[in-house]
């Protein structure tokens, strides 16, 4: 199987399941119904993208959730939250397609730089980013409150 084998699609209720997986995969544990309940009201919105990479039978191999970014401090930018392909599918340009189409996205949306945040563990990560044009620009630390 060849990237080219692969298309990109938008995100479906019935991608759930493998999108779960790879989500517990970056370290998160949504349920399904959390999922779908978040792609309801993300797909909703226009200023979200979430795309799935499939391959003809319709095995989703990877996914991707960009977001346009509104600050008051700075011009807006499209947002990678998370992209993930499954292991098998690694090192053959799923991730790198799915990136190229956030990035197509963002240009539609008249915006001129994407941001990904990634975890300083995950290097093998840094360097598909930093292959594919993205420079690190800033390290830093994220503070949580848990609201009860």
């Amino acid at each position: 199987m060849s990237s080219d084998d692969v298309a990109i699609r938008p995100m479906q209720a019935a991608d759930i399941a493998v999108v779960k997986g790879l989500c517990h995969d970056l370290g998160y544990s949504p349920s399904p119904n959390q999922i779908t309940e978040r792609l309801t009201l993300m797909t909703a919105s226009p200023e979200h993208h979430l795309l799935v990479a499939v391959i003809p039978d319709g095995t989703v191999l990877g996914f991707l959730h960009a977001f346009i970014k509104r600050m008051l401090e700075d011009a807006p930018q499209a947002q990678v939250q998370a992209i993930a392909t499954v292991a098998e599918a690694r090192g053959r340009g799923i991730g790198s397609r799915l990136l190229a189409a956030a990035e197509n996205w963002a240009r539609q949306q008249n915006l001129d730089l994407v941001t990904i945040y990634c975890a300083e563990h995950r290097t093998e990560t840094h360097a598909f980013y930093a292959a594919r044009g993205y420079d690190l620009t800033v390290r830093s630390s994220r503070f949580q409150k848990r609201l009860d």
